[in-house]
């Protein structure tokens, strides 16, 4: 397990994000799930949206271990151009970087709206993968060669 990654100078200015990266990397799920709004949304690839802090912790809890972030670049919006009311007036983040597992390395962008309070009212994991690089994850008949 990471004891700390090296974000480059922009995350020390989004004291959430480098938090929410860093616990992620140490293992550290239920700090991480801490960094989200009572209401706060983790949109995972091919999930339902995980809603509310003791959802949150579950899913990372059963989905992350082993998992490491690589977030390499950070950009900055002042409001999200929402349609939803809800969400009107945050700031949005948007992470570049990859994931890696035990099975896989895949490239992935983070959206992360962030209330007033600089909560995460919501987190979008994207995969950034082609369709011939989420063939590899496709589950392999007996005797067939991936």
């Amino acid at each position: 397990m990471t004891a700390a990654i090296d974000l480059p100078a922009s995350f020390h200015r989004e004291p959430t994000i480098h938090r929410y990266f860093e616990s992620f990397n140490r293992q550290e799920f239920t700090t991480t799930a801490s960094l989200f709004a009572p209401d706060g949304a983790l949109l995972a690839p091919f999930e339902d949206p995980v809603v509310g802090y003791a959802a949150i912790l579950d899913y990372l809890q059963r989905e992350a271990p082993g998992m490491e972030a690589n977030p390499r670049g950070l950009e900055t919006t002042a409001d999200v151009d929402a349609e939803a009311d809800d969400l009107k007036g945050h700031r949005q983040i948007i992470v570049k970087g990859s994931v890696k597992a035990v099975v896989f390395n895949v490239n992935v962008a983070w959206t992360f709206q962030l209330d007033a309070d600089d909560r995460i009212q919501r987190v979008r994991v994207k995969l950034l993968a082609s369709l011939e690089d989420l063939i590899q994850f496709r589950p392999q008949p007996v005797g067939e060669k991936p």
